[in-house]
């Protein structure tokens, strides 16, 4: 007697929908805004770390020219005097690249352009590489915190270009044009793998482009091996002047995070659907092996 085959319907449902209402604001509004708050903590670090240590500093090396004067007829003492000082001097150089990493201070005094243009000068000083920097006449007018993230794009793409590009010269060009800033961090080095550019095992990469994200632009990385790399950074003016904090800014970074959300959830259900066709084909290929013998007995009857 053969084995009755029972073959359990199976129907593709689509993902069920969470019925617990989402919060008005995105989690990603609040990381911009923790975001926001860490770059404030980084300017009230510098400013401690110069006004405290700074200071302390200088008078150690008022000190130790004291002593110098004092005992200047005995060579030793003097001798240690004069190195200690330049240690010192080492010290308080130290102290002021650190508090210029955190908080380039010319970004509210000068702005962005001009802090962009002696960053390059610096740049080039210590790496070697010929920088050209393109600017349009006018900066558009962009908010301090907003200024200060797309300094930190260009200062990451050019460490980037330091550290991987083996460039020989690098253009950074500024291009304000269709309601819409751009600006763009050119190499002449190796280029980049086209698997790099979407590699979410890069740190840097991925910094930079939810920086981008959070001040309502959007980050483009394009490039061949041997032909350079390109960072561009494009925002909408109406995004360059919306202060963190701001409702307008809230519905910025809401409106992204939607679309981001969205397609999230489109590639979940994509997976879901493939998960359940998978399940339904090795069902039907469980129901076919089982109900073959029972098509022979069937046939011998």
């Amino acid at each position: 007697m053969s084995k009755e085959v029972v073959s359990k319907p199976f129907t593709l449902r689509p993902p069920q929908r969470s019925a617990r209402k989402t919060n008005s604001v995105r989690p990603g509004v609040a990381y911009s805004y923790l975001h926001h708050l860490l770059e404030e903590e980084k300017v009230q670090l510098a400013r401690d770390l110069h006004d405290s240590l700074g200071q302390e500093l200088t008078i150690l090396k008022m000190g130790l020219a004291e002593i110098a004067r004092a005992n200047r007829r005995n060579i030793g003492v003097k001798s240690q005097c004069e190195r200690l000082s330049g240690i010192v001097d080492h010290l308080v150089e130290t102290v002021r690249q650190v508090c210029v990493d955190l908080h380039p201070s010319l970004l509210e005094e000068d702005g962005l352009f001009s802090t962009l243009e002696w960053y390059l000068a610096r740049f080039a000083k210590q790496t070697g590489l010929p920088c050209r920097f393109q600017r349009i006449d006018e900066q558009p007018k962009i908010q301090p915190d907003k200024a200060t993230q797309v300094f930190r794009i260009v200062q990451e793409a050019l460490t980037n270009v330091a550290r991987h590009a083996q460039a020989k010269s690098i253009t950074v060009e500024t291009v304000c044009k269709k309601r819409e800033f751009t600006i763009e961090v050119r190499d002449d080095g190796i280029g980049v793998p086209e698997d790099k550019i979407s590699d979410y095992r890069s740190i840097g990469l991925m910094n930079m482009k939810e920086r981008a994200r959070l001040i309502g632009g959007r980050l483009e990385l394009s490039g061949s091996p041997g032909e350079g790399t390109s960072v561009r950074l494009a925002i909408p003016l109406d995004h360059c002047s919306a202060a963190f904090g701001t409702s307008e800014n809230q519905e910025i970074v809401q409106s992204l995070n939607d679309a981001l959300a969205e397609q999230f959830r489109l590639i979940s259900r994509g997976k879901a659907i493939h998960k359940e066709i998978r399940a339904l084909k090795r069902e039907t290929q469980r129901f076919c092996a089982e109900a073959t013998p029972r098509i022979g007995e069937i046939v011998l009857e």
